[in-house]
């Protein structure tokens, strides 16, 4: 929010300003995570890193979208490249505390999501550095305080503002700030409901809806995988083997570390993900793509020189090319519009199999480069055309989705960025002196209000509808001063949770005069002579 209220100031508010940040955020992304392959396992590793990042659809989706989600995975990412210096630098305390400064703001992006990673950096620095234990325990000590400072500073000066002085604290039914990290925003998320955490407004339920029932196989359903599966396997199958290589290599040995920390990003998400019980969004899941990118574009010479080489893990190849191309076969299976996609993949997957498994002796280098070619199209051509088709559509309202599907949830893509006109005329028209040009339950009906009208909105229920910021008195003192005369409701039922301001609406529903203005899109009351 800071960020993007930043550039609003310097270049204006527009869609230009908004996206840009967004923009940049996935560029530098990109190239962090090319940088950070590139320190110790070469350009060519590097450069399929780095184009697997910028290829992947959900990638594509959410730098090139109005989330906090494109700052999260930048700053996810930086961390980790901070990290890994520590490995390779005379000064790793400096390292390791810039790698919790960095996290810390990965959580003050999308707070406890931006502390997954952490526990895996702390079990690996402890375990593989260089360093004695007790320095190594001092290190840790020093960026823990770092990363605490980083983390909760902002949390902290909330919690110590009499909550006269500041504004409510979103998403919660206490205004305590606290119920808004660990309730809401944490073990709601993921257990459902407030997590166990008093005050909080609940996570929700994950549901189909939100992205298909919990289970291991969640990030390859028809809700998530079409924005991060297609190159999964490929990137278990690549960590494990370097791992299994590098078995009897030193305690420090960088490359293992490295490949340890892709593989534990990945896989806490994925378990997270997967698991998770409240409220979640298939683009999520674009916080697991560096660590894909990574471990592909480290994993893949490995495995082309198993083969190649023809060592005793020759079978690696035909089975990382079959898994990958089930997985993109499954996933274009979910569409009924892409079957010659399907079949080109599926053929192209079987036999460059084929030729994977065939003896040394039955294999010339001209059948070896075609099995190559055809391995290509079976893992990248999907998930490219899925990114291709990602910038050509466009993309609005709170749930974007990767892909030529509208939508993960109620098509929910499809919402229009503008209100009704016949509305905005009205209320233009008959604003007079108020300060606010309406009053609704939650962000979701002003956005496209204060954005038609380019006037305030007042959101009573906040984000979703459930806050509690304002009493029905205090509602009536600003309907009674004329700072508000219009309650408007969203005639299609969409919106929020209305318990956070129900006695206020009710109150405007029944005192209100409805009004004709000349659509049918809302209900809009007139408050004037409730206030008399």
């Amino acid at each position: 929010m800071m960020i993007m209220g930043l550039f609003g100031r310097v270049f204006g508010f527009s869609s230009w300003s908004m996206l840009l940040p967004h923009a940049l955020a996935g560029v530098t992304t990109v190239a962090l995570v090319y940088t950070a392959v590139r320190r110790w396992y070469g350009v060519k590793s590097a450069l399929i890193a780095g184009a697997v990042m910028a290829l992947t659809p959900v990638a594509v989706l959410m730098f090139r979208f109005n989330n906090p989600d494109s700052f999260l995975t930048l700053f996810l990412t930086a961390s980790a490249y901070a990290f890994l210096r520590t490995f390779d630098s005379k000064k790793p305390i400096l390292w390791l505390s810039i790698a919790g400064f960095l996290t810390g703001f990965a959580f003050n992006t999308k707070m406890l999501q931006g502390l997954l990673v952490l526990p895996v950096m702390a079990v690996l620095y402890m375990a593989c550095a260089k360093p004695t234990t007790m320095t190594r325990v001092w290190h840790l000590s020093v960026a823990g305080i770092v990363t605490m400072v980083s983390t909760f500073w902002w949390s902290v000066l909330v919690w110590l503002t009499p909550a006269a002085h500041r504004p409510w604290v979103g998403s919660t039914n206490n205004n305590n700030i606290w119920s808004l990290v660990f309730g809401y925003n944490g073990f709601g998320r993921l257990f459902g409901g407030r997590g166990g955490m008093p005050g909080g407004a609940g996570g929700g339920s994950g549901g189909v809806g939100f992205g298909g029932e919990t289970g291991v196989l969640r990030i390859f359903n028809e809700s998530f995988g079409s924005n991060i599966a297609w190159l999964v396997p490929t990137a278990f199958i690549g960590g494990g083997l370097v791992i299994w290589l590098l078995r009897h290599a030193p305690r420090d040995n960088k490359e293992r570390v490295g490949v340890l920390l892709w593989l534990g990003w990945l896989f806490v998400h994925g378990v997270v993900f997967s698991m998770t019980s409240g409220t979640i969004h298939p683009y999520y899941v674009v916080a697991m793509a560096p660590a894909v990118a990574a471990l592909v574009g480290i994993g893949v010479p490995y495995i082309w020189k198993a083969y190649t080489r023809r060592t005793y893990v020759w079978w690696i190849v035909p089975l990382t090319i079959a898994t990958t191309t089930i997985t993109s076969v499954i996933m274009l299976g979910y569409r009924n519009d892409w079957t010659i996609l399907m079949w080109i993949v599926g053929v192209a997957g079987v036999v460059a199999t084929g030729i994977a498994v065939m003896p040394p002796s039955h294999t010339s280098t001209r059948l070896r480069r075609m099995a190559l070619a055809c391995a290509v199209i079976s893992a990248c051509a999907t998930p490219i055309a899925y990114s291709i088709s990602t910038v050509l559509v466009a993309h609005s309202g709170s749930i974007p989705t990767a892909g030529p599907n509208a939508s993960a949830m109620n098509n929910t893509n499809n919402e229009t960025a503008f209100a009704e006109a016949a509305l905005v005329k009205f209320l233009l028209a008959n604003q007079q002196d108020a300060t606010w040009i309406a009053a609704v339950d939650s962000a979701n009906t002003s956005a496209p209000i204060q954005l038609s009208t380019k006037q305030p909105v007042m959101a009573l229920g906040g984000f979703n509808g459930s806050d509690s910021a304002l009493t029905l008195q205090s509602f009536r003192q600003l309907v009674a001063a004329g700072k508000v005369r219009y309650f408007v409701v969203n005639s299609s039922g969409r919106g929020g949770e209305p318990s956070g301001n129900s006695d206020i609406a009710q109150w405007a529903i029944s005192s209100g005069v409805k009004i004709e203005y000349g659509g049918a899109q809302y209900a809009v009351y007139d408050l004037k002579s409730a206030s008399l």
